[in-house]
């Protein structure tokens, strides 16, 4: 007899189903090519498929009492707090209540729809963070006709307390990683047959580079990926690997990926404290090194973002946003967030707003998105060497700003603030027109930058217009302007993580304006 984690149920594979057995809950059993699990405890000769007692689960054992999802039901994970519940006819639930002073004992019952030959659930004094797990539907036995319904649908359930939480987190060690407990991963392989990795107690991974498939130590600036590969006849192992396809030694058959995170592309050094909203902190990243896991990179199947992962974080203000570590390279579908990437700009707004981050499943920032983005970046400094090529020379990440402080925001991102203006979601208001006056607002008694509120002289426009737009899907009249974050090279103490521009219009193009995108969690289904 071998056993099978269904989250935290323990099915005990008792072979094939004998009428001369009496069965107890969560004993697991084959019969026509099914694996059934027992609800309640059976008499001899409840048979699956006919008595509800049974609930299907799964087609067929294999050798060895490994067990085959049926194709329909498999889930994409399998975590804990998983509950068989009770099946029973809507007769045998009133007499239930009625033999405890009308009310049922608390849990949730399976009930027939005589109307729907359907069923449904009821919860008596159900846990409030108790939902349906979507994607393990199936049918429990064949009915009773006699009593009016046939075959009832069922759901397993799961405690939506874990549904969208990250299951791989930040160890205590910069180049490692934790599984948290309670975690079940299955993995099938190219005969059908599935394997369930399970880990009922949190695992520190202190360091992740003796897992690579390739070299011993990780290189800087780079996306990893963490894999379940199969080992041997009956070995599940963890790998890391720069390869998104499988890790070396593998293939689609024997491998699953099953999270990932990036890597800091340069030494950090010592980072002075920060302060916001009147309160000092220090910055969580001082100290760490080139080829560090940026902890808030580290991604996994139920915390990721709506996108690809590779190239962002996520931000610990906004944790259901994910923003670009690096500014913006390259254009339409190759847009990307990589480190040394030549950075996209000297093209017009609305271009990288609305068609190069749309390709890759972004949008631009919002402002306070922004803001939260660069938290902890450097405040009123410029990029070294206040010019263009410090700004871009060597393409994005690593810099650092005039007071020779990395140039990293709290959570990772690079570059947020002193050397390209970034162009937000945002729409800048008011008509801008040529005899406006271009300048900055005075000195400013914040610590986070100034804002360019006067309605200056914009590029791009000649007049009220139409306004050439490029890209052949028409032109601008009027003042529709793009809103400008974070200040450039040339505005070194004006600059900062609230320095705001509304003087470009979205037809506009700069070589000291670039981009980032941020793209929302993805729900967990």
């Amino acid at each position: 007899m071998q056993t099978l984690f269904l989250g935290n149920i323990a099915l005990k594979l008792k072979g094939d189903w004998d009428d001369a057995t009496a069965y107890i809950p969560n004993d697991a059993v084959s019969f026509a090519d099914i694996v059934w699990g027992a609800m309640r405890a059976t008499i001899p000769g409840e048979k699956p498929g006919v008595s509800l007692a049974w609930m299907r689960l799964f087609e067929g054992i294999t050798s060895g009492g490994t067990v085959q999802l049926v194709d329909n039901i498999e889930p994409d994970l399998l975590t804990k707090n998983v509950q068989l519940r009770h099946a029973m006819t809507l007769q045998d639930f009133e007499t239930l209540k009625s033999q405890n002073n009308g009310v049922a004992p608390p849990g949730r019952y399976l009930l027939p729809d005589v109307e729907t030959a359907g069923g449904h659930f009821i919860d008596v004094a159900p846990s409030p963070n108790t939902i349906p797990l979507r994607g393990i539907n199936g049918r429990v036995g064949v009915g009773d006709p006699a009593k009016g319904y046939d075959a009832v649908p069922f759901e397993v359930l799961i405690s939506s307390s874990i549904i969208g939480q990250q299951f791989i987190y930040p160890s205590s060690n910069r180049r490692g990683f934790m599984l948290s407990g309670g975690t079940y991963i299955h993995i099938t392989d190219s005969s059908g047959s599935m394997r369930v990795f399970s880990n009922h107690t949190d695992l520190d991974i202190p360091d992740a580079q003796t897992l690579l498939d390739a070299g011993a130590a990780f290189a800087n600036g780079k996306d990893y990926y963490i894999y379940l590969c199969l080992e041997g006849q009956n070995g599940l192992e963890l790998k890391v690997s720069l390869n998104s396809t499988y890790p070396a030694g593998h293939d689609m058959y024997t491998s699953r990926k099953i999270g990932g995170f990036h890597t800091l592309c340069a030494n950090a050094g010592t980072i002075p404290n920060f302060t916001w909203a009147d309160i000092s902190y220090s910055h969580p990243l001082s100290g760490y090194l080139a080829g560090d896991i940026l902890p808030r990179s580290l991604w996994d199947l139920q915390h990721r973002p709506t996108c690809d992962a590779c190239g962002m974080v996520n931000l610990s203000l906004l944790p259901d946003r994910w923003v670009d570590i690096y500014l913006m390279s390259g254009t339409g579908g190759l847009t990307k967030s990589v480190f040394q990437g030549t950075i996209t700009r000297s093209r017009q707004y609305h271009r990288m707003l609305e068609e190069d981050l749309i390709m890759v499943g972004k949008t631009g920032l919002s402002s306070v998105e922004f803001t939260a983005a660069a938290r902890g970046s450097n405040e009123r400094t410029a990029v070294a060497g206040a010019s263009e090529a410090g700004a871009t020379s060597g393409g994005a990440g690593g810099r650092l700003d005039t007071a020779g402080r990395r140039m990293l925001s709290a959570d990772g991102c690079e570059e947020m603030c002193g050397s390209l203006w970034q162009a937000l979601e945002a729409q800048a208001g008011g008509y801008i027109s040529q005899s406006g006056i271009s300048g900055w607002d005075g000195a400013g008694a914040g610590d986070s930058g100034q804002v360019n509120t006067a309605l200056g002289t914009a590029v791009g426009f000649t007049g009220d217009g139409p306004f050439k737009q490029t890209g052949g899907r028409g032109d601008l009249w009027g003042a529709a302007g793009v809103l400008l974050a974070g200040g450039y090279w040339a505005y070194g103490a004006s600059c900062g993580s609230a320095a705001r521009n509304a003087n470009s219009a979205r037809s506009s193009a700069s070589t000291g304006s670039g981009c980032r995108g941020v793209a929302r969690s993805r729900s967990w289904r």
